[in-house]
């Protein structure tokens, strides 16, 4: 899966996000900048720092604990895979 290395923000818009804690979330985003996660929720909430468009996008995204990894469904029927 295409993601940006190093400085910088990289945006994964999904159908779905999953949280660790709550209800899951419609049409949300996750962005990572400098290998951690620093938004996970609705893309209505982004800030106009945010990067315009995604570099994934995914059915459902389930963010990970603590670091930058974020699990995603590539297509409808297909197996968890990192991305």
């Amino acid at each position: 899966m295409p993601m940006r290395q190093g400085h910088g923000a990289s945006r994964i818009d999904a159908g779905v996000l999953i949280p660790g804690a709550g209800a899951p979330l419609a049409a949300a985003t996750v962005l990572t900048d400098g290998g951690a996660i620093s938004y996970a929720g609705p893309a209505a909430g982004l800030g106009p720092g945010a990067p315009a468009r995604a570099d994934v996008q995914a059915p459902v995204v389930m963010p990970g604990c603590g670091t930058a990894t974020v699990i995603c469904t590539v297509s409808a029927g297909s197996a968890w895979r990192r991305c």
